[in-house]
């Protein structure tokens, strides 16, 4: 059987036009949720502020992905309206049983975030399903090169994670992260 997310294309948007030298930007609305900093934000699973903790991890160290070498990143932080969007799109993979950036209705990443409320720069968005564990999921990310470069993407800033389990569907656990610039 194809594995799901070896295989899976990851969304890209354009990004904002580039900061001029000697400004910064301001940081996207969320809660910053540092690793190993206590508890997450309200109605966040631990699994899913496992997966934000993993990520940070690999962007602090930087990360070749494919044949594209990736320098440290600074770290994401967590944001409320993409955490909305990633977890009911887990949600609805896991209810209604398929895997895809885009709903059986035509819904896309950036329909879902807009809807959330994300009102930032550019987005990207990885998902995956099958594996039981932030750990398992998270390392499946980083060997695929599409969605190792979303992870490590120093122009994104903020990170929603979505996690949800259908027992009756055809991977069991499903995993999205919609990232935000």
């Amino acid at each position: 059987m194809l594995n799901p997310l070896s295989w899976l294309p990851v969304l890209f948007q354009p990004f904002p036009m580039p900061i001029p030298a000697g400004k910064s930007a301001p940081p996207p609305a969320g809660t910053a949720v540092p690793p190993g900093s206590g508890p997450a934000p309200l109605g966040v699973t631990p699994a899913e502020a496992e997966v934000l903790t993993l990520v940070n991890q690999h962007r602090q160290q930087g990360a070749v992905c494919g044949n594209k070498s990736f320098g440290p990143a600074p770290p994401l932080i967590h944001h409320e309206a993409l955490h909305r969007a990633a977890r009911a799109h887990s949600q609805d993979m896991a209810s209604r049983n398929y895997f895809d950036h885009t709903t059986p209705k035509g819904r896309t990443v950036g329909d879902r975030i807009r809807a959330a409320g994300y009102s930032g720069g550019g987005y990207g968005e990885n998902i995956a399903a099958g594996k039981e564990t932030p750990q398992a999921t998270v390392a499946q990310w980083m060997r695929s090169p599409g969605h190792c470069e979303n992870i490590m993407d120093p122009h994104f800033r903020a990170l929603g994670v979505g996690y949800a389990f259908g027992p009756q569907s055809s991977y069991g656990h499903y995993w999205t992260q919609n990232f935000g610039g």
